[in-house]
């Protein structure tokens, strides 16, 4: 990820988006910060629900 204040590059780890993705979805509309991970080509075509639970599933696996 580019850190723009910085010009630099700054790591980021896959399990620890994921754990706040799902940490933000409890609470909220569902469609929150999951979204942004379904391919955008996929469109309307995949259930966020699915997704969201799927994620729930491999973080807790992780």
């Amino acid at each position: 990820m580019v850190d723009r204040e910085r010009g630099d590059y700054k790591r980021i780890f896959v399990i620890e988006t994921a754990t706040e993705a799902v940490a933000v979805e409890s609470g909220t509309d569902g469609e929150g910060r999951i979204w942004r991970w379904i391919d955008k080509r996929l469109r309307d075509s995949f259930p966020v629900d699915v997704a969201e639970k799927i994620t729930r599933i491999a973080v807790d696996c992780v």
